[in-house]
């Protein structure tokens, strides 16, 4: 056992973590370790989770979530195969960090887009946020940040569409109003204008009066002087 830990701490030293994981996740298997050296193997094995898992909490001051997850992740695997050392609760707690990091990140891009009137964009966004969080509902159990964002950019479509209306871009105010419908279709949770039927009839009847005026234009050819 001494030895081990020896060739442990070289490959700490070395950053070679993986290798350190693999080597004490054997030792510390289902075969029990010699009672005289069981107290020196957990301790190397808590120092072996305390190196990377202060990694990836470095990784998440970062920004660097999927960098963390990554570590998180690997570390988790580590911790299923001991059997004579159980790593801390609170491995699940930074796990679960890592994830809603990686589900804010989406949403500070979306609401960027959403800053500079790009919703479409933000749309795209917001929707990679709540696939994220679906696939991962075991960590991220509120999910309520991405549809108040989602409430907003509907909010942002709809003024765009009563701005085009003003401006007797009925073209556009439709193609606004069809895309912030759809939205509303697929997003039960989101609450959209009752009276957004109203404003596509506006728009409608807006588009077909433009299309009937007509000005009559007389074209002479010019005198001969």
């Amino acid at each position: 056992i001494p030895s081990q830990v020896s060739l442990g701490s070289i490959e700490l030293k070395k950053s070679s973590f993986g290798q350190a994981m693999a080597r004490f996740g054997q030792l510390m298997g289902k075969v029990s370790v010699p009672s005289q050296w069981i107290k020196e193997a957990r301790e190397f094995t808590a120092d072996v989770y305390s190196h990377r898992i202060a990694a990836a909490s470095l990784a998440m001051q970062d920004g660097r979530f999927l960098d963390a997850l990554n570590i998180l992740n690997e570390l988790e695997q580590f911790c299923q195969s001991l059997q004579q050392w159980s790593c801390p609760a609170a491995l699940s707690d930074s796990i679960s960090r890592g994830h809603y990091g990686m589900y804010r990140s989406y949403l500070s891009v979306a609401r960027r887009a959403y800053q500079s009137a790009n919703y479409s964009f933000a749309v795209t966004y917001i929707e990679s946020a709540q696939q994220y969080s679906n696939e991962n509902r075991r960590y991220i159990t509120d999910d309520s940040q991405a549809l108040a964002l989602l409430q907003q950019v509907v909010q942002g479509y709809y003024q765009q569409a009563e701005d085009a209306i003003m401006r007797y871009d009925f073209a556009t105010a439709l193609r606004l109003l069809e895309t912030v419908g759809n939205i509303c279709a697929g997003q039960p949770g989101v609450h959209c204008r009752s009276d957004a039927a109203e404003l596509v009839r506006r728009a409608e009847e807006g588009r077909i009066s433009a299309e009937r005026i007509s000005i009559p234009v007389i074209i002479a050819e010019p005198a001969i002087q």
